[in-house]
């Protein structure tokens, strides 16, 4: 190949040169700065209505609190069922849609129905969080701008993902891990041409919103330390059951969403039965009220009993479920940061029980029951004695972002960035990676692409087919092989024996006048007329692309023309600079794997091409 593959990775030195990623650069700076004011704007919307749905009803009658959730859903079923439908749910499988299907087209109305209903769902006690909604209007505002500059399909899903970027950055002040979390997720890999865009973005919508809100963090965590490396063994066995746990909250998640998706009432309705549900379980637990950051940060700090911790992030999974999958509008990443919290403290107060016989709680007394159990290997196990049960509440956020998400980049530098504490990368490390691990080998989807594997969509899939409209002819195509016209049919087919091509563009005195095939090579070779020149048999119809094309492209045109090579000219001066063959495209590796493990329309169309590759090899050997 001329340029081979790695052509789709030049320095970023001459690839941001051109105006194109200029103007995309320029645009994730204005992405950011809008996310970075929208961001602000959202917090004090979601405190404007939890105090005149919440705070201000309760403070006169406490038990309103169960009818209040229902009145909120009512409301944004009305809102989003008018105005907006795809604005409900948490938002990032929404996001991830548009990109996969829509060429990262977002309604420029989105932004605005899914900031108002995401507060008021917040607001009216729904038990969500503010990032994924973030994520939502971030991507639609990034889409957007996209749009108005009348910029390509392939920038409008870069701004899509700087926009994504930005919202989670600037709500948690962490804008590494804002950008980790839309290369990840959101964009499905790191690549340089992503990159530039998204890290700007993401720092001027986290400047931004500082200067507003202040560079207070969400969550305050406490700074812990690992004093024993025998316990990177607890890590590790963290890992695989929130592995376990991750597959647990996601079945729950997309049950209840089921359940709500076949009851027979009008769309509209939904979210307020959920609201009248989840009413019920605040009444009792208001602590998983909303995103949970006070909670969270209250545990780290002060101990909360096994049995509390158990019950609150259970309920947290069923609560978040009610509100999100009965139609309303919210997060469901601060929710993971929860649950993780509450479980991964539950996990290290019952090593509490076991290693140090302290314990908050009713179970104690069989403690030492269980600890005579376990025998004298305990004390290898046991840290030290400045044990810390709640590091594990720490890891646990990271471990369940990781598996749930599927991002385990993430899990470890958004909990490292906004904990401030780098002395436990390497418990986020090992139990990220495991519970990662253990979700994937076990369930194909997660928490945010379960449902679309429902409807058929298959991002993994979709992301490798974007390949097609990323790599571009120039790229991959071969050094081309001409023919003179007045070459003889004879020399052709010698030509065919040494280079076993297919076809050859025909020159003319430096003009490309046609292609020759060996099917007509093989017709005149059978009719005796080796000695008749190629100018006379010339096909004049022949197919040409410019370098500056995608894949997609040349195989719609391979597909629409029935052949197996097209020619690549210079758009401006007309020259011959390439062949573009049927090998060449099913050579580059990221094509194999669609072909191997994929689906759908652009499977089939690589698989009509290499139906032919083998069927023109039988003919060679033949």
């Amino acid at each position: 190949m001329k340029n081979g593959f790695n052509g789709m990775f030049r320095d970023l030195g001459s690839k941001f040169l051109t105006r194109r990623h200029l103007k995309l650069i320029f645009s994730s700076i204005i992405v950011g700065l809008l996310v970075g004011l929208g961001t602000a704007a959202f917090l004090y919307l979601i405190k404007f209505f939890s105090d005149i749905l919440l705070n201000y009803p309760t403070s006169i009658y406490a038990p309103l609190i169960i009818l209040i959730p229902a009145v909120g859903g009512l409301i944004v079923g009305a809102i989003t069922y008018k105005f907006a439908p795809e604005s409900e749910g948490h938002g990032v499988s929404e996001v991830l849609e548009s990109i996969a299907l829509h060429g990262g087209k977002i309604r420029a109305r989105v932004p605005l129905i899914k900031m108002i209903t995401s507060a008021i769902t917040i607001g009216s006690g729904g038990s969500a969080g503010y990032e994924g909604p973030m994520v939502h209007i971030g991507g639609g505002t990034g889409s957007t701008i996209g749009q108005l500059l009348k910029m390509d399909e392939a920038a409008v899903k870069i701004l899509v993902v700087c926009g994504a970027a930005a919202g989670i950055s600037a709500i948690f002040n962490a804008p590494l891990g804002g950008v980790f979390f839309g290369l990840e997720i959101v964009y499905g890999g790191v690549e340089a041409i992503a990159l530039i865009p998204v890290v700007l973005s993401s720092f001027v919508s986290t400047a931004v919103a500082q200067g507003i809100l202040g560079a207070e963090p969400l969550l305050k965590l406490k700074v812990f330390a690992v004093l024993n490396p025998y316990e990177y063994l607890l890590f590790f066995a963290l890992g695989v059951i929130f592995g376990l746990l991750s597959i647990f909250w996601i079945k729950i998640f997309h049950y209840i969403s089921d359940r709500f998706q076949k009851l027979k009432v009008p769309k509209y309705i939904k979210p307020g039965i959920g609201g009248l549900m989840l009413g019920f379980i605040i009444f009792f637990f208001p602590q998983i009220i909303g995103g949970g950051y006070e909670v969270i940060n209250r545990e780290l700090v002060v101990p909360i009993s096994l049995v509390l911790l158990l019950t609150l992030g259970l309920l947290k999974i069923i609560g978040t479920s009610l509100t999100l999958g009965s139609g309303g509008s919210g997060g469901a990443f601060a929710p993971m940061l929860f649950i993780g919290a509450m479980f991964g403290g539950a996990y290290g107060r019952s090593l509490q029980w076991l290693l140090f016989s302290n314990i908050y709680g009713p179970l104690t007394p069989i403690l030492p029951y269980l600890a005579s159990l376990m025998g004298s290997w305990v004390r290898y196990l046991s840290p030290a004695i400045a044990f810390e049960p709640m590091a594990y509440a720490l890891v646990g956020m990271a471990a369940l972002i990781a598996s749930a998400a599927r991002a385990p980049l993430t899990g470890i530098v958004l909990v490292t960035e906004i904990s401030k504490d780098y002395s436990m990368i390497l418990p986020l490390m090992l139990a990220c990676v495991t519970a990662y691990l253990v979700s994937r080998l076990i369930m194909r989807g997660d928490l945010y692409t379960e449902n679309l594997l429902k409807k058929g969509i298959d991002i993994v899939e979709e992301r490798r087919a974007d390949l097609l409209d990323r790599v571009r002819v120039g790229d991959v195509m071969s050094e081309p092989i001409v023919v003179s016209s007045d070459m003889k049919v004879f020399q052709v087919l010698e030509m065919i024996c040494k280079y076993h091509h297919h076809g050859y563009p025909v020159m003319d005195n430096g003009t490309l006048v046609g292609i020759i095939d060996s099917d007509t090579v093989d017709r005149e070779m059978a009719e005796k007329h080796e000695m008749r020149k190629v100018g006379e048999v010339v096909n004049k119809n022949v197919v040409t692309i410019f370098p500056d094309e995608t894949l997609h492209q040349a195989l719609d045109k391979m597909l629409e023309n029935k052949t197996d090579r097209l020619v690549v000219v210079d758009r401006k001066s007309k020259n011959i600079v390439g062949i573009l063959t049927r090998t060449d495209i099913l050579e580059v590796h990221e094509i194999k794997l669609i072909m191997k493990y994929g689906s759908g329309a652009i499977r089939d169309k690589l698989q009509k091409i290499a139906e032919i590759e083998e069927e023109y090899k039988e003919e060679m050997e033949i």
